[in-house]
C-alpha cells in the first residue's frame, strides 16, 4: 500500500493516470491473520495508505470478486471497480522426468492415492488441516506431499513427527513454477485451504487454485468464501475450513471414485479455466480498463483529493 506515495509523485510528474491493482485487503489481512488491533501504529499507517490509494486512483482492478463493498465503505465509486481474476498456464506437454516426478510415479505404481499441496506454508494457509486429515487415514494407501516453504514449515514438520506420519506425509522444498505444472497432473487430488476468517468473505484468487484447475486434477477446497469456482464448475469437493474430519472424508470419497470419474471432475476445472480465466480474454478486459482511463493527451491528469 505504501507504493501509492511514489506512484502519485510519478503520476503527477508525467501526467499519468493512477490505477490500483488489489490482490489482498490490507491492513485487514494483518489485523485478522496477525492479530493486530486497529490502534497499532502499523495498522494506522496502512489504513491511511489504503484510504489515500482509493481516493487518488482512477480505478481499482481486483482479483477478489467480493471486494467492492469494502472499497465502497472507504470511498470508492462502484463504477470505478473492475473484477479481473487470475489466470494460469494450461500444461501443453506430458510431465517431464525428474526425481520428484519419478517418486510420484513410483508411489502410483505401488497403489498409493496421492494428495498434493503446493505454495506457501504460512499461517493463513491452514495446511495443518491436511496433515491432521492424513493422520485419520493412517494405514490406508494414501500419500500426502507438501511442496513449498513458509513460516509454518517447522511446526508442520513437528506435527508430522508427533503423529508418526513421516512415511505418509512428506514436505518437499519449493520448485520452479514450470516444474510444478509438470508435477501437478501426477497427483490424484490437490488441496487448498485457508483459515476460517471473515477476511475471505471478499473472495480469493490464489495462483495455486488456478494451477490446480489448469492441471485438470480434482480439488479439495477447504475455504469459506463466495464466488467459489470449485463449486461453480464441480471440479472438486468443498469442505468447511479447518475441519480435518471433513477433509479426510473428502479424500476417502475421491479415493473410492473411479479414475474415469476423477478425470471428468478435473476436466471440468480445466474447461472452466479456458472459459473464464484464459489469459488473452483477461488481457483484453484489462486493456479495456486501461483505454477507458488513459489520458486523452499528455499532461491531462486530474488529481483526486490532493
Amino acid at each position: 500500500l505504501l507504493d501509492v506515495y511514489p506512484a502519485l509523485s510519478i503520476a503527477r510528474r508525467y501526467g499519468a493516470r493512477l490505477l490500483y491493482e488489489l490482490h489482498d485487503l490490507w491492513p485487514m489481512s494483518v489485523e485478522q491473520l496477525g492479530g493486530y488491533g486497529k490502534g497499532h501504529p502499523i495498522i494506522r499507517l496502512l489504513q491511511k495508505a489504503e484510504d489515500r490509494t482509493i481516493a487518488s486512483c482512477e480505478a481499482v482492478v481486483s482479483m477478489l470478486p467480493g471486494a467492492l463493498p469494502h472499497l465502497v465503505e472507504h470511498g470508492l465509486e462502484p463504477d470505478r471497480f473492475f473484477y479481473i481474476p487470475n489466470t494460469a498456464e494450461i500444461p501443453r506437454e506430458a510431465p517431464a522426468s525428474s526425481p520428484l516426478a519419478d517418486k510420484l510415479r513410483q508411489w502410483k505404481r505401488e497403489g498409493h492415492f496421492l494428495i498434493g499441496y503446493t505454495g506457501a506454508l504460512g499461517l493463513a494457509n491452514a495446511v495443518w488441516v491436511l496433515v491432521e486429515a492424513a493422520a485419520r487415514l493412517k494405514g490406508q494407501a494414501v500419500k500426502v506431499v507438501l511442496i513449498g516453504r513458509g513460516g509454518e514449515k517447522p511446526a508442520l514438520q513437528r506435527l508430522i513427527r508427533q503423529k508418526n506420519l513421516v512415511e505418509i506425509v512428506q514436505v518437499w522444498p519449493p520448485v520452479p513454477h514450470e516444474e510444478i505444472t509438470h508435477l501437478l497432473p501426477l497427483f490424484d487430488a490437490l488441496f487448498i485451504g485457508l483459515q476460517k476468517k471473515p477476511l475471505f468473505r471478499y473472495g480469493i484468487s490464489p495462483n495455486k487454485l488456478m494451477d490446480y484447475m489448469a492441471a485438470a486434477r480434482p480439488v479439495i477446497f477447504s475455504v469459506d468464501c463466495p464466488k467459489n469456482p470449485v463449486a461453480d464448475c464441480g471440479c472438486g469437493l468443498v469442505v468447511p475450513p479447518e475441519d480435518p474430519k471433513k477433509t479426510a472424508s473428502a479424500i476417502e470419497r475421491l479415493r473410492h471414485m473411479s479414475e474415469e470419474e476423477r478425470k471428468h471432475m478435473g476436466e471440468r476445472g480445466r474447461r472452466y479455466m479456458r472459459l473464464h480465466h484464459h489469459e488473452e480474454h483477461l488481457a483484453a478486459r484489462y486493456l479495456t480498463v486501461l483505454e477507458r482511463f488513459a489520458p486523452r493527451q499528455p499532461g491531462h491528469f486530474s488529481e483526486k483529493n490532493q
